[in-house]
């Protein structure tokens, strides 16, 4: 899950990268979504206005992102 939000910020070029808590949680579960957002590797807000008010957004913390990064280096080794 984090290495999918490292792809996309480096993709898009920016870690302004969100998902949904909605679909992150269908893809891999909610427990794996609330445990790492408790561990601290991702932060969430619910969305304030707009048609997709009520949703929660999540996106990458740093922390999140220097597991991510090291993550994907330890599997490039592998």
């Amino acid at each position: 899950m984090l290495s999918d939000f490292l792809l996309l910020e480096t993709y898009f070029e920016g870690p302004e990268t969100v998902q949904f808590y909605e679909d992150l949680s269908k893809r891999y579960g909610r427990g794996s979504v609330d445990m790492a957002e408790s561990e601290g590797f991702l932060v969430s807000r619910p969305v304030l206005c707009g048609p997709y008010c009520g949703k929660r957004m999540v996106w990458l913390s740093e922390l999140g992102r220097q597991q991510a990064v090291k993550a994907s280096s330890v599997a490039a080794y592998a």
